[in-house]
């Protein structure tokens, strides 16, 4: 699916806080990344980046040529000013938009985004062991055919949290604060934690068995009386984060499985 004639692809934020059980929460804002050369199936360019790959690292090496469309076409002002606020990039917002004047419904774009990252992580999620104490932010790429349906393009791990451009403040700032927000990493005493574990240790080399009931009242005082949040409790603070594991979708995306 073009939009001005344009390649472009999407890229989407998710954020997984346990595998096996599954929690995931995908984030509403991201980037839609476009080439900045018209598409063309042309074999003549077949190997000409600048049409065919969307990666914000390859056309940025093309970015000026945005500011030099004609100033009495209505398209090329617009992408010039795209590409002042956001170089080959706009935002979830924009995107919206300029899907509805197409006559694409963002709703429907957006539930078929949902479908294919939670396929992939059903895919993967057996072959990644459950970890409580850690969390990962993965940017997935997609695509929209001419037929509104979304094809997943790759999953990347720790995506550039860089910001060369004002666009980039505006939709990662917000991103990493509501990321810190959503995991919410729990507040402990190291100094109690340090003499818990001396305790256990010297008693664990002497023979004796560490009691649970003794366990409880340590976590209980290591962590200020506070209690973890469960697999599937809502998080306090989701900012700009929807969750979609668990929840009606994966439950689809399982039974079909």
């Amino acid at each position: 699916f073009l939009l001005g004639g344009y390649k472009w692809d999407m890229r989407v934020y998710v954020t997984v806080t346990s595998f096996n059980p599954l929690e995931a929460f995908i984030y509403k804002d991201g980037f839609a990344r476009f080439t900045t050369v018209p598409y063309t199936n042309d074999t003549n360019d077949i190997e000409n980046k600048f049409v065919h790959l969307t990666n914000s690292s390859i056309q940025r090496h093309n970015e000026d040529s945005m500011l030099h469309g004609g100033q009495d076409d209505v398209s090329a002002r617009a992408r010039a000013q795209d590409a002042i606020l956001g170089g080959t990039k706009i935002n979830f917002a924009t995107l919206r938009d300029r899907l509805k004047v197409a006559g694409v419904s963002w709703d429907l774009v957006w539930s078929r985004m949902i479908e294919v990252i939670l396929k992939s992580l059903c895919m993967a999620e057996d072959h990644i062991p459950a970890q409580a104490n850690s969390f990962e932010l993965f940017g997935y790429d997609l695509m929209l055919d001419d037929r509104l349906k979304v094809w997943l393009i790759e999953v990347n791990s720790s995506p550039s949290m860089g910001q060369e451009h004002l666009l980039d403040e505006q939709v990662k700032q917000p991103l990493i604060n509501d990321t810190i927000q959503l995991v919410d990493p729990m507040a402990f005493d190291r100094r109690r934690l340090t003499e818990a574990l001396q305790r256990r240790f010297t008693k664990a080399a002497s023979g004796s068995a560490n009691s649970r009931q003794q366990l409880d009242l340590d976590l209980h005082s290591i962590l200020l009386g506070e209690r973890p949040r469960r697999h599937g409790e809502m998080p306090k603070n989701l900012g700009k984060y929807e969750r979609i594991a668990p929840g009606e979708a994966f439950n689809a995306v399982v039974r079909a499985r």
